[in-house]
């Protein structure tokens, strides 16, 4: 089965509350075609960017959707910078992906932009998955 990859950077702060409020993250305003590309099944990869910037696990992307209500640590006043949200369901690791000491990529994924929602060329995504699974997974 076809999937597309995304990564998703964002704070430990960010990343704590989308795992505890029913595993949601979301993108600004302007990304309207990257979050309208979205599809049921796709992975996306939390990647937290400090105080190590590491991949601490992925998840499959299982609906998108629209709220402006504040969610993230960061938000304040009555509306959210991240209002185009998705849901999705997380495979890797099977406890707190937080407490994971995660994947290092910047031996793999040269981003110039890396404080972006982005979607991944299937090869890095492919090589990512398999970098999660054999570091991540201890029955891999």
């Amino acid at each position: 089965m076809y999937h597309n990859y995304y990564i998703a950077p964002g704070s430990k702060e960010n990343w704590q509350v989308a795992f505890t409020k029913g595993n949601i993250w979301g993108l600004p305003k302007g990304r309207e075609s990257t979050w309208g590309s979205l599809n049921s099944g796709d992975i996306v990869f939390f990647y937290v960017e400090s105080p190590r910037s590491r991949v601490i696990g992925y998840g499959q992307i299982q609906n998108a959707f629209y709220d402006r209500s504040p969610f993230f640590a960061d938000d304040w006043g009555q509306a959210t910078r991240w209002p185009l949200r998705f849901k999705f369901q997380v495979v890797l690791p099977s406890a707190d992906p937080l407490a994971s000491r995660g994947v290092s990529v910047t031996d793999m994924l040269k981003f110039p932009r890396l404080k972006r929602f982005e979607q991944l060329e299937s090869r890095q995504g492919e090589e990512l998955l398999r970098k999660c699974q054999a570091e991540m997974n201890p029955n891999w």
